[in-house]
């Protein structure tokens, strides 16, 4: 099995059709039971996204939402995913520090 960073991940089993629930919405999805401790409690993943039939909405101020439809594909309903401020939402050069000068990475890095 694979990561989410897609490096290989040894798990000790799946448990299916775990009822999950957020907001009105119920769906059951696989959960992959690993042996390590996860930055994360829980990472819905490719199955959950086909039953949500699940989409992700960029806003103007650089946000994600997650909209997601409920098993009869009659409602939705539309969760924060990430706000602007999210390190996600970081560009290349912020990212890569491309374009500031060398003396303020270090003072950055140093703690001045």
């Amino acid at each position: 099995m694979r990561g989410v960073t897609q490096c290989r991940v040894p798990f000790l089993g799946i448990c299916e059709q775990v009822p999950v629930r957020i907001g009105n919405f119920r769906y059951e999805v696989p959960f992959f039971v690993t042996p390590r401790s996860a930055q994360h409690r829980i990472i819905l993943g490719r199955p959950f996204q086909h039953q949500a039939a699940a989409n992700q909405h960029t806003n103007v101020d650089s946000s994600v939402d997650l909209i997601l439809w409920n098993q009869e594909r009659t409602e939705r309903t539309k969760i924060p995913a990430f706000s602007m401020n999210h390190p996600r939402n970081k560009t290349r050069e912020q990212v890569m520090n491309v374009g500031r000068p060398m003396d303020e990475i270090e003072d950055e890095e140093s703690g001045n």
